[in-house]
């Protein structure tokens, strides 16, 4: 098996976030969290905007999605640790990607997902 980290995309929303910067403080505390994990890296999404004048590009940061760097054997821990996270609040939702997968969570995480979320990682990792 391939030691190559991988990434996995987690979007967060919360129904009882009423303010994009509300939505902005939670990512920020969802990420200072993981990077007390196991994780290579964890970054906010960037995205990238054209100005119609002059064609300028400017990167700005997604609201409420996060990009984790991690190794194949430390997702269990990562997805253990989003789920707890997730149920401390039952307004909050979670999506996760990894490749062509994306799970959305707005309950609890059943043993199906967690397995499709840690193949997809191993697919991605060969």
């Amino acid at each position: 098996m391939n030691e190559q980290a991988d990434v996995l995309i987690v979007s967060i929303a919360d129904d009882a976030t009423g303010s994009p910067e509300q939505l902005e403080q939670l990512t920020l505390q969802l990420r200072r969290a993981i990077r007390e994990l196991p994780v290579d890296a964890v970054d906010p999404i960037k995205e990238s905007t054209a100005h119609l004048e002059g064609n300028k590009s400017i990167d700005g940061a997604m609201i409420g999605q996060l990009a984790i760097k991690l190794l194949p054997q430390a997702i269990p821990l990562v997805i253990q640790f989003l789920q707890k996270w997730k149920s401390s609040a039952p307004t909050r939702k979670l999506s996760i990607s990894c490749g062509n997968v994306k799970i959305d969570i707005s309950g609890e995480l059943t043993p199906e997902q967690s397995a499709a979320i840690v193949k997809a990682m191993a697919q991605t990792a060969e």
